[in-house]
């Protein structure tokens, strides 16, 4: 199929493939933080694909070439020496560094190239002889100078400025000069050996120092403004009066400087740090106030009201995200303060509108202060049929610490549904805001208030810090109301009463998800006794030697396990693997380190596992990687021994080296290499595997 299509299809088809976006190669960051150090996949691999692409991609697989090591230059000085047309495709080329004498043949073989990034933060060991000898045979028109701040000085550094400087004054098609300096760089001096070299240039037209703003005219800049044909001066805009008043006295420099409008990356909207003044009123208070929009046409004006109201349900629903307010999935704060907003401005179209949206409000409740909770609860004591359209409850972790009244009210608003004989609450999900470092902090008389309003039809409690006020023991058959419970996530510091007749092993049956960012030991003691047929998933990243109990109970239910590897390896000579065969997918906290994790002697054999996590304790400093204390967990695995299935060992503190010197000192290629043969990728915090470099 692909052999009948014409060039010129394949052609448009082909080109975001291979395309290098502009941004992508102007990037002057730190070479260590190039955006190609860690692409995650050849570009070469489309030319492998039949014939007809091969002959339609290569052209454009060379107008763009990034080199990053001495092994790709002398790739392509071989491609190049064998096929000289393929250097008449180059028009743009990256150079991050030396390369020696690959980089003569390269250049002197692409006499095409219009564009030329090239650096001048170099290490000691480069080699510039080739870029020396050959630069002078080209005649690019854009030129990227890219430099450290801290000024590299050494042989090659200086071979190479001297070059480009002897270039810049004679590169006769030369429009475009972008530099890398800032007004307080430390390479000042070679800023301005290099701005006196453009006012040289009898071509130039443009120089852009988009880098940063100023706060003086630095003397690189001033000499630019003797330029004769230069034009234009693009600069970031500056609020520094200092620098605005030293243009003022240069009229010549002024006339070129323009101030280029760029957006911030990552710029937050408004709606996510300034929440309107509707939604801090409480999600479920419409305002009596409200002003609603005309309606100059009607839709749908000529259907029945019944299909009319259906039709626009499902209008709202969308447009709410009703799908997302029922998923699983943990919202953010910034969901919840799309939802208020959305729904309110729904509210806001018309009367109509508003009687269709507002049984949204009262089924997912989103409480995110004190006065929508409180609103909230005298609304279901003026009309109490509302218990009935609850499905969800949505609460703000700083709405609920450390108010006690608040909690007095929650308590009373479940206890109400809890006595109604009609209009009986049924909520379905109870979920806290703002991550498991701000957990909605719920009081035990709260959580008991709860159970018996609602137990037995919430399949969820998400993000919830349920503690006791006293040290009183509490009876853990309040459990036993949770009949249809399947996620259980937060954080439960009770103290229970461990007597078996306060203790009904049948209780849970039917949680699967059991999510402790805490637990009191008497907490884990009394799930260890119950059955929890329907369990397989467990997640105690601070377990401190207390989930050994558990895991001998219920481990080999488990499919995914996340655990802190102190003490649960070896305690009692038992390890995580012995206790749970079944595991799909481990996720370990290293305490320390992984010494003993696995033991050359141990005879388990996990069948199912695919995946093992690595993730490192945040109470550990690991600015300093020690590599020797996880040597012994990376190359005592033995696939065919322990782990015939494992597909992936992902680590949060593995740093995939970018620079040629890195890579040559770091473990970690070392390591990816050696599960490679095993069939195992290891992979980073964001899932990026090792790619194998080329060689020389």
């Amino acid at each position: 199929m692909a052999e009948q299509l014409p060039d010129e299809l394949l052609k448009e088809i082909l080109s975001p493939l291979l395309d290098v976006s502009e941004e992508k190669f102007l990037d002057s960051s730190e070479l260590a933080k190039s955006p190609f150090s860690l692409s995650p996949l050849s570009s070469s691999v489309v030319l492998e694909v039949c014939k007809s692409w091969l002959r339609v991609s290569t052209p454009l697989l060379y107008r763009v070439v990034v080199l990053r090591s001495n092994a790709q230059a002398k790739a392509l000085e071989r491609a190049l020496k064998s096929n000289k047309s393929f250097g008449l495709f180059i028009k743009k080329l990256r150079v991050e560094g030396g390369y020696g004498g690959a980089m003569k043949t390269i250049i002197q073989a692409s006499p095409n190239i219009a564009h030329l990034w090239i650096t001048l933060a170099l290490r000691s060991e480069g080699n510039v002889s080739g870029l020396c000898l050959s630069l002078s045979s080209i005649n690019p028109s854009h030129v990227t100078l890219h430099d450290s701040r801290y000024e590299a000085r050494n042989a090659q550094v200086f071979k190479l400025a001297e070059t480009l400087r002897n270039c810049l004054e004679k590169w006769t098609k030369l429009t475009t000069v972008d530099l890398p300096y800032l007004s307080d760089h430390r390479a000042a001096l070679r800023a301005d050996s290099l701005a006196q070299s453009l006012v040289v240039s009898k071509s130039l037209k443009t120089v852009n120092a988009l880098t940063r703003t100023y706060y003086s005219v630095p003397s690189w800049l001033r000499i630019l403004g003797d330029s004769t044909t230069l034009e234009s001066i693009h600069l970031l805009p500056t609020t520094f009066a200092s620098f605005l008043s030293q243009l003022q006295q240069l009229p010549r420099l002024q006339s070129l400087v323009v101030f280029e409008e760029v957006s911030p990356r990552g710029s937050r909207s408004s709606m996510e740090f300034e929440p309107s003044n509707d939604s801090s009123l409480g999600p479920t208070l419409i305002p009596s106030n409200f002003t609603f929009s005309p309606m100059r046409v009607t839709p749908l004006l000529h259907v029945s009201q019944d299909l009319r109201d259906r039709v626009w349900d499902l209008v709202i629903q969308f447009a709410i995200g009703i799908n997302a307010l029922e998923d699983e999935r943990l919202p953010t704060s910034g969901d919840s303060l799309t939802w208020n907003k959305t729904r309110f401005a729904l509210c806001r179209v018309s009367k109509y509108f508003k009687t269709l949206v507002e049984p949204y409000l009262y089924a997912y409740p989103i409480f995110r202060g004190m006065d929508s909770i409180r609103g909230f609860a005298a609304r279901l004591k003026e009309d109490p049929s509302l218990r009935t359209r609850l499905r969800a409850l949505y609460m703000s972790g700083y709405t609920f610490y450390p108010q006690d009244d608040i909690q007095d009210t929650l308590q009373q608003t479940f206890e109400d549904g809890a006595v109604a004989h009609q209009n009986k609450m049924a909520v379905v999900r109870v979920i806290g805001l703002g991550g498991a470092r701000y957990c909605t902090r719920i009081r035990w008389d709260v959580f008991e208030s709860m159970a018996s309003a609602s137990g037995p039809t919430i399949v969820s409690l998400r993000n919830l810090h349920i503690e006791s006020p006293t040290k009183k023991r509490q009876n853990p058959s309040v459990f036993s109301k949770f009949s249809a419970l399947r996620i259980l996530a937060g954080a439960v510091l009770v103290e229970f009463s461990e007597s078996p007749k306060n203790i009904n092993r049948d209780n849970l049956p039917n949680l699967e998800h059991l999510e402790l960012m805490a637990a009191s030991p008497s907490c884990l003691k009394v799930l260890s006794v119950m059955k929890l047929p329907m369990l397989h998933t467990m997640s105690l990243p601070s377990s401190k030697g207390k989930a050994l109990l558990f895991l001998e109970s219920h481990g080999s239910k488990l499919r995914v396990l996340d655990i802190e590897l102190e003490h649960e390896v070896k305690a009692e000579n038992l390890s995580v693997f012995d206790l749970c065969p079944n595991l799909v997918s481990l996720t370990m906290r290293v305490f320390k380190n992984t010494q003993g994790l696995l033991n050359p002697a141990s005879q388990f054999k996990q069948l199912k596992l695919t995946k093992i996590v690595l993730l490192k304790n945040p109470a550990i400093n690991y600015k300093r990687f020690d590599h020797k204390i996880h040597a012994s967990f990376f190359e005592a695995i033995d696939a065919k021994k322990n782990f015939p299935v494992l597909q992936e060992i992902q680590v949060d503190f593995c740093e995939w080296p970018t620079l040629e010197h890195e890579i040559k000192k770091s473990v970690w290629p070392r390591w990816a290499e050696h599960l490679a043969t095993h069939n195992i990728r290891l992979t980073d915090k964001d899932g990026r595997h090792w790619r194998p470099r080329l060689q020389s």
